[in-house]
């Protein structure tokens, strides 16, 4: 007997920091890695699957019934005591959701260069990614040097395991 059952996409949420939602919303970054947890080795992508989607949560502040968004706020918007922290967004202060492609698992030191740019990084943020004093022979080093700034200081060397996570923008 054939099985006519569809399973239903899922949504989960997924934190960003503010030049990654930049990225995103720029079209520059259309993968993830995440470290994959030792209890997580033999369990499917904590994240999803393919077909199934994310949504962002970033760092955000409401003013009168308006969100504002600090990836996105003018440069001058200064509000002390605003801000929210990503990890508290409710999912009805989204504005950001992402359709799962594919999802994998493989050493963070086996990055493509392709991989790096689809990571977001593009020649013209390198410098602004990392550090302002710093120019890298190619995107690999720029990965690696973003990875460390979100990470910690020695995470590149360590070479954990990944998730990829490979999504497209769909709202």
């Amino acid at each position: 007997m054939v099985s006519t059952e569809v399973k239903a996409s899922r949504s989960r949420p997924i934190l960003f920091k503010g030049e990654m939602v930049r990225a995103i919303l720029g079209g520059a970054k259309t993968q993830t890695r995440r470290i994959v947890h030792l209890k997580m080795t033999d369990k499917p992508c904590p994240y999803g699957v393919a077909g199934d989607t994310l949504w962002v949560r970033e760092t955000f502040c409401e003013i009168n019934g308006k969100l504002i968004y600090r990836a996105t706020a003018p440069k001058d918007f200064i509000k002390p005591g605003c801000w929210q922290r990503s990890i508290f967004m409710p999912r009805e202060a989204c504005r950001l959701e992402l359709k799962i492609l594919d999802t994998w698992v493989e050493p963070l030191n086996s990055i493509s260069e392709e991989d790096a740019i689809a990571e977001g990084i593009v020649k013209l943020q390198i410098p602004t990614l990392c550090r302002r004093d710093q120019v890298f022979d190619n995107a690999i080093e720029a990965f690696k040097m973003l990875w460390e700034k979100i990470n910690g200081a020695g995470s590149w060397e360590k070479n954990p395991m990944v998730w990829v996570i490979e999504f497209e923008v769909i709202k």
